[in-house]
């Protein structure tokens, strides 16, 4: 059997613009990464969702449907292995993450190395790896992925 192999996507994610706009942060960076010809800035997303300006959460799973880029949701984390799948197939992977005071926070998943670290993006710290289990359930307890939602290019 051949060991895996580290697979990383060309993805580019901007800092958020204003506290609770992780959503709009990741879904203007997915429209770009898939080439989407009106892909919207940060900015112009939130006047999409909510017709002005005005930064506040939102539904990734409606916004992600709203730019066409959602495929699938799934109510769980991923495997190590349908990480490998999405990142090879050149999808990223969307992690919604609920946080241990309430709310939840939006990041990508754009790559995984060979020993099964995930590249994690994140609109507010940037770009880390870490262990598959710590961003499933932070020891400290801050945090767990409870949701995914598999992106694609519209179509």
């Amino acid at each position: 059997m051949t060991p895996p192999r580290s697979c990383h996507l060309a993805f580019r994610l901007e800092p958020q613009i204003a506290p609770c706009l992780c959503w709009a942060a990741l879904g203007s960076a997915l429209a770009a990464h898939y080439g989407l010809e009106d892909a919207p800035g940060q900015r112009d997303l939130v006047i999409r969702i909510f017709g002005r300006f005005d930064p506040k959460p939102a539904p990734a799973e409606a916004v992600l449907q709203a730019l066409g880029l959602l495929k699938t949701r799934i109510d769980r984390p991923l495997t190590t292995e349908e990480i490998r799948a999405e990142i090879t197939a050149g999808r990223v992977i969307a992690a919604e993450i609920a946080l241990g005071f309430g709310g939840a926070h939006l990041v990508a998943i754009s790559g995984i190395a060979a020993d099964d670290r995930v590249q994690v993006d994140d609109p507010r710290s940037g770009r880390s790896l870490m262990p598959l289990a710590e961003l499933v359930a932070d020891p400290g307890g801050w945090w767990s992925w409870r949701r995914s939602f598999l992106t694609g290019p519209p179509g």
